[in-house]
């Protein structure tokens, strides 16, 4: 019980605290009183108007859930594609920033040329540009290669939304989060560019998914699928390799575990698995950087530099050009040595600017959780663009993906406060799908942060949302099977 009122308490504040930043960051001049006024506000019309909704939602509920369950995938599957091939087709952008630099280097690679950057040998992260060298060496380096890429992971992300909420939620329920992933418009506006949020929407979930398969052959007995726990360490160690924020994601596990009724030793088992394997996975990338740079670098050397530019003087909460806080010391500095001496000016000027740290960090949370138009920004109005920019597109394609973000904010907040999801929910599961999003939240307070990165946990958000039709009679109780999918033996309900 005390999991289903931790998991509802906080899936209100996520809500509340994604309609907050909304209103601080799209009126800047408004008091932060007037933006918890509206906060307060939407929480309190979610629950006004959500009593009144009940019976369109037993209606919704009935029709998601009378579809074969095999059609309903591959119907997701293919209108999704089809929005992501129609988008690009239509709008062809080019990749700039970040996204050029992960393209240049995947294609560097994919040529057999070293694995190198005018910011240095290992500053860049190399999960992306790794995954995509071989779909490059195959195909040729070019955009559409990429959109090939990201659709293929788009695939993945449908199956693994279906079979995570399965283990957390009933079918209508289950099929909703389906859907908002596949109609998700910054999602699709992201289809073209290689963006490693969309590689971690995948690996990221898949990870848990995998875990909670073993925990389930558990519970009933059994001593678990090794194969699990393999696979859900490759995910990690792949996700640390793209992100290096993720490298810490098994506190995730750590706290599904502190609630497990399985013995001590099968619990730290499991956990050390999943850790050798993820650092196993990283080994040969961390070998390669110690023969490269004759020093330990684990991932990469950004670290410093990123930790650095979100805790000076100077910061935003988001990037901001070098010269904003470098000194000459700095300038001068190699790779190694940048990296070592940004991080030891930003711990320095955390202590002695607690209070702006503070702030900073309430700040860098909004920009997490602000706005959801990253796709249209990048595409259509960022400042490196080399072709015409169309600030028209880019307004109104980021105000219909800000209006999806309001909307699957308002939707977590009338499930929780209204809808109630009762034994349709293993909220063990949901309490470790709400954790994952308050693990980013944590991390990008201490880091650059922008609004891309909740592009990470799209498939926890929209579990979430999906919970609005979690509710005891439109419940899929555990182990039970859809028409379509393939017969197993029940598994055991977990409480």
């Amino acid at each position: 019980m005390y999991l289903k009122n931790i998991s509802l308490i906080l899936s209100v504040f996520f809500g509340f605290y994604v309609i907050f930043s909304f209103t601080q960051h799209s009126t800047p001049q408004a008091h932060p009183l007037l933006s918890l006024a509206i906060a307060f506000a939407a929480v309190f019309a979610m629950w006004f108007f959500g009593k009144r909704a009940s019976g369109l939602l037993s209606s919704l509920g009935a029709r998601l859930s009378s579809p074969d369950a095999s059609h309903f995938l591959i119907g997701c599957i293919l209108m999704g594609v089809a929005a992501r091939c129609l988008w690009v087709s239509i709008f062809p952008t080019e990749a700039v920033s970040d996204l050029s630099t992960y393209f240049d280097l995947a294609e560097r690679l994919s040529g057999g040329a070293a694995y190198d950057s005018p910011e240095g040998r290992a500053f860049w992260p190399p999960g992306l540009p790794l995954l995509l060298t071989p779909f490059f060496a195959i195909f040729g380096a070019a955009n559409w290669v990429v959109a090939l890429f990201n659709i293929l992971f788009f695939i993945g992300t449908i199956v693994v939304t279906y079979s995570l909420g399965k283990r957390t939620l009933g079918i209508a329920a289950t099929r909703f989060a389906v859907l908002i992933v596949c109609v998700w418009p910054n999602l699709i506006f992201m289809a073209d560019k290689p963006h490693k949020e969309l590689v971690l929407a995948l690996l990221l979930p898949a990870a848990l998914l995998f875990y909670l398969q073993n925990a389930d052959a558990q519970h009933k007995g059994k001593n678990g699928r090794w194969a699990n726990l393999v696979a859900c360490g490759l995910c990690l160690g792949l996700a640390a390799l793209t992100q290096p924020a993720a490298a810490l994601f098994g506190v995730v596990l750590f706290v599904y575990e502190l609630s497990s009724d399985a013995r001590i030793a099968t619990r730290a088992r499991n956990l050390i698995i999943v850790a050798t394997i993820s650092i196993l996975t990283v080994l040969p990338w961390t070998i390669r950087n110690y023969v490269v740079l004759d020093a330990f670098v684990p991932i990469n050397t950004a670290g410093g530099v990123v930790f650095y530019s979100a805790n000076n003087s100077s910061a935003t909460g988001g990037w901001i050009p070098n010269d904003k806080y470098f000194d000459q010391e700095l300038r001068d500095a190699d790779e190694m040595e940048l990296n070592s001496l940004a991080y030891n000016k930003a711990f320095a000027w955390i202590v002695g600017n607690k209070t702006q740290f503070v702030q900073l960090a309430i700040l860098k949370q909004t920009r997490f959780l602000c706005c959801d138009n990253y796709g249209s920004f990048i595409s259509f109005m960022h400042p490196r663009l080399t072709i015409a920019a169309d600030p028209v597109v880019g307004r109104t394609t980021g105000i219909i993906s800000n209006f999806v973000w309001i909307s699957l904010a308002l939707l977590i907040i009338s499930a929780s406060v209204v809808s109630r999801p009762g034994n349709g929910v293993h909220w063990r599961n949901y309490f470790t799908l709400v954790t994952t999003i308050f693990y980013f939240l944590l991390i990008f307070s201490l880091f650059q942060s922008e609004s891309k990165a909740h592009v990470s946990v799209a498939v926890a958000i929209a579990i979430m949302a999906g919970s609005i039709f979690a509710r005891e009679d439109q419940a899929n109780p555990q182990g039970k099977k859809e028409r379509g999918e393939i017969r197993t033996p029940d598994r055991k309900k977990l409480s």
